[in-house]
């Protein structure tokens, strides 16, 4: 039932059937798609314990925010939400994601595109504004503030590893690696995680859909409810909306080759 979400938001997460989708499952511990802990990967000569530095990234999963959690609007259904969500993505034309690098954004280590995508930016801010209309903001920020992203790659051909974003109030498209951390541990990170990912941000990928995210709150991490596929992608799903009996919440596959990988590094 919707009633079990204290939290709704809009992600955009790797299929996981992408490697930067295993490599987020190994690192965070946790995937939102099967809604279930995975085993944390062997992330070898890092000086301190991965775990102390994703207690946020293990709660939301590894994703990059499209709208920021949100709680519904006062006589506002679930269903309203979906079918809102589902005409707005239905509208929206798949498009290539720029490649994307490590960075550092407010604290965190993140990846973000390599450069400006005027379809990234357009969709973000379509889907927040309109999304707006039907929610209560979370964590304190303003009706304006939830709804209005701010445009990335004011740092593109920057040579400085360490890309000094505004607060997080206004959200940029980047896919948080930790929590926020100091600067010495930050380049150690991001040392580490180059010549892993190196190879897998080398693949092109698609915008090709976008995640509908629910928290049941006290602490416990989001999970994905349904995926939304952009037009002109094959094999989307001509259907954005859940079955009429009810929601209907991923479970783990025992045949998903991802269930218990763990990435040696």
């Amino acid at each position: 039932m919707s009633d079990d979400f204290e939290k709704y938001a809009v992600y955009w997460v790797p299929k996981r059937t992408d490697a930067l989708a295993r490599f987020g499952a190994s690192w965070t511990g946790w995937c939102a798609e099967q809604g279930e802990r995975r085993v944390r990967g062997a992330f070898s000569g890092l000086a301190f314990d991965t775990t102390a530095i994703t207690q946020h990234a293990r709660s939301h999963g590894f994703h990059a925010v499209v709208k920021a959690p949100f709680h519904l609007g006062a006589d506002l259904s679930f269903f309203a939400l979906e079918h809102v969500l589902g005409l707005l993505v239905e509208e929206s034309v798949a498009f290539q994601m720029p490649r994307l690098r490590l960075a550092v954004v407010d604290r965190c280590v993140a990846l973000v595109p390599s450069q400006v995508s005027p379809e990234l930016n357009e969709l973000v801010a379509r889907i927040g504004n309109a999304l707006g209309q039907l929610s209560e903001p979370a964590n304190g920020f303003t009706a304006a503030q939830a709804v209005a992203p701010a445009p990335y790659g004011n740092d593109v051909g920057s040579v400085d590893s360490v890309v000094k974003f505004p607060t997080a109030a206004t959200h940029r498209f980047h896919m948080p690696l930790t929590d926020p951390i100091g600067p010495e541990r930050a380049l150690e990170v991001m040392d580490k995680l180059q010549p892993v990912l190196e190879p897998i941000l080398q693949e092109p990928r698609q915008v090709q859909n976008l995640a509908l995210m629910g928290d049941p709150g006290e602490g416990r991490p989001l999970r994905i409810l349904q995926r939304y596929d952009l037009r002109d992608w094959p094999q989307r799903n001509t259907s954005g909306a859940m079955p009429c009996q009810g929601r209907t919440v991923l479970v783990a596959n025992l045949n998903d080759p991802m269930v218990n990988a763990e990435i040696a590094i």
